[in-house]
Parts: C-alpha cells; sequence; structure tokens
C-alpha cells in the first residue's frame, strides 16, 4: 500500500531482475532511474542543473508503461520504494544546446 509522500521527478529508464545474495538465494530487484532540479540555493550552495538518483520500487509494475522522458508523481511505500508511479501529463524535453 503506498503511502501518501509524493514527490515530482522525470523518468528516464528502469531495470530489473535477479541477483544471488550472500546466502546463495536469488533475490529480485526493481529499480528505476529519475532526475529532478538540483534544488534551490541557499548561503554556501549553488545549485546548477539537475541531480540523477536510482531508487528501489516495491516491484517492476510500478512503472510499467512508463516512458523515458514523461513527468511522475512517486508514491513511497512504508519502507521507501517506490509503489506507484503517476505520470502528470507533461513530458519533459531537454534544452538543445
Amino acid at each position: 500500500m503506498a503511502e501518501t509522500r509524493a514527490e515530482v521527478f522525470i523518468f528516464v529508464g528502469s531495470a530489473s531482475g535477479t541477483f544471488d545474495a550472500d546466502n546463495g538465494q536469488k533475490m529480485s530487484f526493481a529499480n528505476m532511474y529519475v532526475i529532478s532540479p538540483m534544488g534551490e540555493a541557499r548561503e554556501g550552495y549553488n545549485p546548477s542543473g539537475f541531480k540523477s538518483d536510482k531508487l528501489k520500487c516495491s516491484d517492476p509494475s510500478a512503472y510499467a508503461g512508463l516512458v523515458p522522458g514523461q513527468e511522475i508523481e512517486l508514491f513511497f511505500d512504508s519502507r521507501s520504494r517506490v509503489a506507484v508511479c503517476k505520470p502528470t501529463g507533461k513530458l519533459f524535453q531537454f534544452p538543445k544546446g
């Protein structure tokens, strides 16, 4: 179940699969990759551009159907994993330069 905390990001990709844990068990994973603005300037901190994040997801259905560049609102579960992604309807385009 998703908590009410939501944040807005730009979706850029995802990865899911399995890996061998230290105890020899196969473990599944689901990650999504997002970017967001660097934040607000304050004394001693002058950000510019975007930051990227790798976010753990509850499972691959959290990002199913998303297209790179979509602005999304993320909702997190009690373990701080992305549980639900809701597109805002906006598509991000990098400025040409």
